[in-house]
């Protein structure tokens, strides 16, 4: 067998390989923060979502277990997010045919009532992660990110996770530009399922994608750039899963769990590479999240 690393990496959320071996592609996955019970429930549910996707515009692999960790097969080797940060390298028209179908098919995962019963009440480890983030003490790198905001923000986004529920639809739990792999010409995007998947609210997932797209908006006006790309991406996402669902999505929440997941990404980042100014930097951009995300409705 012949086997080429494409690329891998070691961050404070995942251990992360890509490689091909004799053509095909393989993902392996380590995540840090996982239990082996909640890991076990995920498995039915992943089965369940990689049978249902087959014949569908997207693709939902399961795992298998091994050794190495999770070993998903994948087609396509070209993460999504590579393609739009840090500069575009994919048209407008581009952008909005994928993130549409990638809304329409979060509404169809996010359809599945026995998967989502197999794992209520469990959360997803990001959320295991966000909570222990909040509570670090102040010696540790998350937990000075912790003490360099405003107490009321903080406060809010503890209020915000204790709130947010652990029952309702399917969730991906870590819906993301960069948990979607896709053909050179963004032909069946994969996304793959299994370690995050939990059930709440379908904000969570929406709103981990939107996070996404705000960060990367903010961090493209910061260096000039033109920042449209991310805007339009996350319109053409809501759209999509509006046209699948019927309906449009509790802006209230979304505002929440971008805020949330910024915070989280803060703390990871200062986590991974010991940094110390990581959330003083960026406090006046997350207090600006959560002043929104508090704003009386239609505000």
């Amino acid at each position: 067998m012949t086997m080429e690393i494409a690329w891998e990496y070691d961050t404070r959320v995942w251990q992360q390989q890509l490689r091909n071996e004799d053509g095909r592609w393989r993902l392996i996955r380590r995540i840090k923060d996982s239990r082996a019970d909640d890991t076990l429930r995920r498995e039915l549910s992943a089965r369940q979502l990689e049978e249902a996707s087959k014949t569908g515009s997207v693709r939902f692999p399961a795992p298998e277990r091994t050794t190495e960790g999770a070993v998903y097969a994948l087609t396509g080797p070209e993460l999504l997010g590579s393609l739009l940060w840090p500069d575009p390298r994919v048209s407008a028209d581009e952008i909005t045919e994928v993130m549409t179908t990638l809304g329409g098919a979060l509404a169809e995962l996010q359809r599945d009532v026995a998967a989502a019963a197999s794992v209520a009440g469990i959360d997803s480890p990001h959320l295991i992660r966000l909570t222990d983030h909040l509570a670090a003490h102040p010696t540790t790198h998350a937990g000075l990110v912790v003490v360099q905001q405003q107490a009321t923000v903080v406060e809010r986004l503890r209020a915000w996770l204790a709130e947010l529920p652990r029952e309702g639809v399917l969730c991906h739990g870590g819906f993301t530009l960069g948990s979607v792999f896709v053909a050179p010409d963004l032909s069946r995007p994969e996304v793959p399922v299994g370690d995050e998947l939990m059930a709440s609210i379908p904000e969570l997932d929406l709103g981990w994608m939107l996070g996404e797209l705000t960060e990367f908006e903010y961090l493209a006006q910061g260096r000039g750039a033109d920042p449209s790309a991310y805007p339009t991406a996350a319109t053409a996402f809501i759209d999509g899963w509006s046209s699948a669902t019927g309906r449009r999505p509790d802006r209230r929440w979304l505002d929440r769990v971008i805020a949330l997941r910024y915070f989280l990404h803060l703390c990871d980042f200062a986590e991974t590479t010991r940094s110390t100014d990581t959330g003083s930097r960026n406090a006046a951009f997350l207090a600006w999240l959560v002043e929104r995300a508090d704003a009386p409705a239609g505000a």
